[in-house]
């Protein structure tokens, strides 16, 4: 069974999801298991900071930069932009995984 390990976080949320998707890593047994971060609209230096973090503590990390179409009429007032990545998580993730965590 092919699993992902998933964060949907907004560019501010960038730094934090690395590390926990590095303590998922290096806690559990992710052999069987991609880890990716779902973000939307990211700098180049986000992507950037994102690779030198996988470099440095040589763990993979997908990085799946998401723009977000059709949120803008939604009330984001109350809700981060992570929360509506969450609900495109089927039209994001590839349909390779049975199962996303």
């Amino acid at each position: 069974m092919k699993t992902a390990i998933v964060t949907c976080v907004s560019e501010n949320w960038l730094a934090p999801a690395c590390v926990t998707l590095l303590s998922v890593s290096r806690n559990l047994d992710t052999a069987k298991a991609d880890l990716i971060i779902v973000a939307d609209q990211l700098s180049a230096q986000s992507i950037a900071n994102v690779t030198a973090f996988e470099a440095r503590h040589k763990v993979k990390i997908n990085l799946s930069a998401y723009q977000a179409k059709g949120f803008a009429s939604l009330d984001a007032h109350r809700y981060s932009s992570a929360t509506f990545l969450r609900l495109c998580l089927p039209e994001i993730i590839s349909q390779k995984y049975q199962r996303l965590l």
